[in-house]
């Protein structure tokens, strides 16, 4: 299981914080991007049990206001999300979802998730 913190804000090359967008001033989250990437993942090449994964973990995280547990099948998902950062169109062609600082500094996050052990049930 990992813990991963989807409150850190990303930020540019020079540190500054990354807007939502120009209209809105809120800090971009770990969470706003997994939740984009989530949206598209049915266009990144998943397995269908994967995209079923990958709807479970945006209902998870879409609700979440604290850092997240997840399993090890959940955290597979995004980290091959992340790790792919483009979508298929239906012709073939591959188009990248995010430029280099928010899809580099979300990998960079996701990389660094807490393994946290599962206690193991006591024998009776």
């Amino acid at each position: 299981m990992k813990k991963l913190d989807v409150f850190q804000v990303m930020k540019k090359f020079d540190g500054e914080t990354i807007k939502v967008s120009d209209k809105n001033e809120n800090p971009m989250t770990l969470k706003i991007v997994l939740l984009n990437y989530l949206r598209s993942s049915d266009a990144m090449g998943l397995s269908k049990d994967e995209i079923i994964t990958a709807y479970q973990i945006g209902c998870k995280l879409g609700v979440s206001d604290k850092e997240v547990e997840l399993s090890t099948a959940e955290y597979d998902v995004i980290k091959k999300i992340v790790d792919s950062n483009e979508v298929k169109t239906p012709d073939g062609k591959k188009i990248l979802i995010y430029g280099i600082e928010i899809s580099q500094g979300a990998k960079v996050m996701v990389d660094k998730a807490v393994t946290v052990e599962v206690p193991k049930p006591e024998a009776k």
